[in-house]
This record gives C-alpha cells, sequence and structure tokens, in this order.
C-alpha cells in the first residue's frame, strides 16, 4: 500500500533553494503524484530537483515552463531506495527572469521492509533500538 510525503513551500524561488527533512523510516520511492508551484514565473523555465542526502533522485529535473503553475513532463526516479534517517530535498536549480513562489510536491512511497525485520526472521537480531510505532512517525508535533 503506497503512502504520501508532502513538500510544501511558500516562499520566493531562488537558485540553490532547499526544502528538506530526515526519513522518518525507510521506503521506496514510487512517482510523483503532483506538483505545482503556487505563483508562475515568467520568462524561462524554473526547475527543480530530488534529492537523497545530496544525490538527484531523478532521470531529469522537474521543469515548470514559464507563466506556467504545473510540471511540464512527468519524471521518473532513477534513484528510489531511501534509509531511515536520509535528508530528503527539493532544490531549486533554476530559476524564471521573473520568479515564482511556492511549490507543492506530493511523492507515493512504499515502506521497505527493513533489515531490523529481516535479521529478525534470520535469526540473528542487529536492532539498535526498537522501531518506532506508527504514531511516532505521523506525530505532527
Amino acid at each position: 500500500m503506497s503512502e504520501f510525503l508532502t513538500f510544501n513551500d511558500s516562499t520566493e524561488h531562488s537558485v540553490g533553494q532547499k526544502v528538506a527533512f530526515k526519513a522518518p523510516l525507510a521506503m521506496t520511492l514510487v512517482e510523483i503524484v503532483n506538483f505545482s508551484t503556487n505563483v508562475a514565473g515568467t520568462t524561462g523555465d524554473t526547475t527543480f530537483d530530488i534529492e537523497i542526502n545530496g544525490a538527484s533522485a531523478l532521470s531529469d529535473y522537474l521543469a515548470v515552463v514559464s507563466g506556467s503553475t504545473a510540471l511540464y513532463a512527468p519524471r521518473t526516479f532513477a534513484l528510489t531506495e531511501v534509509a531511515k534517517g536520509d535528508i530528503i530535498s527539493v532544490d531549486v536549480n533554476q530559476v524564471a527572469t521573473t520568479e515564482g513562489f511556492g511549490f507543492n510536491l506530493i511523492i507515493s512511497y512504499i515502506p521497505s521492509v527493513n533489515a531490523e525485520t529481516a535479521a529478525t526472521e534470520s535469526g540473528h537480531d542487529h536492532r539498535f533500538g526498537q522501531p518506532a510505532n506508527d504514531s511516532e512517525l505521523h506525530d505532527p508535533n
């Protein structure tokens, strides 16, 4: 069953801008469900990249063309595996001459079968603490 990561930002786009968070669990990225900007940039495209620990996870950047707020074409993930604690970021790589504002991104993912479970099932338990329960993973505080 797929779950969803949501990134939202409301600031003016600038090259090098990053919105990042630490992955709360191991997962496999499936697809970009939605990507849009809040306000369109004009005179040139604005491009975004999704990175895992600084490495691009996409086969090509997310491009929003001049005057548009919607993704120009869907992109696939080249890097799909994310470990608990990895840093997932959305980076602005190129900005239209008149900058747009904000973005909304939804990525679907599947929680991974983690090493703790595999180690326990094989008879070797290498856990370094207890796995978080569902309420800890989704606690908004």
